[in-house]
């Protein structure tokens, strides 16, 4: 089945200037295509070591985004959902790169919430089975919305979460710190590999991709009973869970309070510290256990890059045998690689994953070795 052939488009499904994927300028091959090219130029010093990308199958490159972060405005008439650009916000309830789950939910709540001001809903944000709407005011507003009929709704669409955000000044940062009301279901989620999460964490959409580099970073490192493994930027500890099952300690470092909540659960037995990572520093030299076989690390940093101090630790300090290293930002992962690579490390492998079909996204699995 081609490509064409498997997804139907129209104008309504692809708003005219949507930044948010490649579907109006190019095919899913070409989109690949081009990001591959901007990492072997960015990773050029390493070519030699750049694998075949990883992909999800074509019937999970379309329709697999289950996790959404959306501004939302009301136009006078109806709720638009979707994403801003200058003052406007693009509606996208039809986007083919979310999936069904999403649309619907998008739907309902565009159809039910009451118009602004007195529903100041500023941002749509759904973790897969859970649903966050930000609210621009420090005050819960009319929930007379909220019927049992609409809770059926949501439940009936694999929703088990809904909460408001109450942020007065909700503008360039989404989530204010508190103000949350859990108002309908329970606060936490499982997915499908039995992971816990919430509302905020993090997650790739492509379970089976993600889990696929989780594989190859686990080949690698091959941590046996004994060696020390440490997970910096650990999430809600999907890698954690991994290692805990093979060898102790193991030690986890995150700085969204939630993630940490949800790690401890996903990977008993497992410390898990709080914080920025380079903070944590002190923390984790104490932590080091001179006696370990082997000391293993690996890390999935934000697109900023491991914090040079970080960098440095692991390079000078921690002095890891083995490092697996799952990059969004081919930039800052090159900035990493050079020092990493001066202070006596191989990189023996850059895997990409393509855990973003059809987007700007790809993502690099480095694989490195002390020399």
């Amino acid at each position: 089945m081609t490509e064409a052939s498997h997804h139907t488009f129209t104008e309504t499904d692809c708003p005219e200037g949507c930044p948010g994927c490649a579907r109006q300028r190019m095919t899913t091959g070409q989109c690949l295509a081009e990001k591959l090219g901007f990492a072997q130029k960015t990773l050029a010093p390493w070519q030699p070591a750049l694998a075949a990308p990883e992909t999800a199958p074509e019937q999970r490159q379309w329709e697999y985004r289950n996790k959404v972060c959306l501004s939302a405005i009301h136009d006078g008439r109806v709720w638009r959902i979707g994403l801003k650009r200058r003052d406007a916000v693009i509606a996208v309830g039809r986007c083919r790169i979310h999936s069904a789950g999403v649309r619907k939910a998008m739907a309902l709540f565009a159809g039910i919430l009451p118009p602004a001001p007195s529903f100041p809903l500023v941002f749509y944000v759904q973790s897969n089975a859970q649903i966050t709407l930000v609210i621009k005011s420090a005050r819960i507003p009319d929930m007379e919305w909220l019927t049992d009929d609409v809770k059926n709704r949501l439940q009936n669409m694999g929703i088990e979460g809904l909460w408001l955000c109450l942020h007065p000044s909700a503008g360039h940062r989404v989530f204010a710190k508190n103000g949350w009301r859990l108002v309908w279901g329970r606060p936490r989620s499982m997915d499908t590999r039995g992971l816990v999460y919430g509302p905020t964490t993090f997650g790739q959409p492509i379970v089976e991709l993600a889990e696929a580099s989780l594989d190859r970073a686990e080949h690698f490192l091959n941590p046996v009973s004994g060696d020390q493994v440490m997970d910096l930027y650990c999430g809600i500890g999907a890698g954690l869970a991994r290692w805990k099952k093979k060898t102790a300690p193991v030690t986890g470092v995150e700085l969204s309070g939630e993630s940490v909540a949800c790690a401890r659960q996903n990977a008993p037995g497992a410390t898990v510290l709080r914080g920025m990572c380079r903070l944590r520093l002190p923390q984790l030299t104490a932590a080091l256990e001179p006696k370990a076989p082997r000391c293993l690390v690996y890390a999935n940093p934000p697109r900023t890059g491991m914090e040079p101090e970080v960098t440095q630790w692991l390079a000078d300090t921690c002095r890891p045998e083995k490092m697996a290293c799952l990059s969004c930002n081919a930039v800052t992962l090159k900035r990493d690689l050079t020092l990493l690579e001066n202070k006596g490390y191989k990189i023996e492998r850059l895997i990409p994953f393509d855990f973003f079909p059809n987007t700007r996204h790809l993502e690099i699995l480095a694989l490195l070795h002390r020399v």
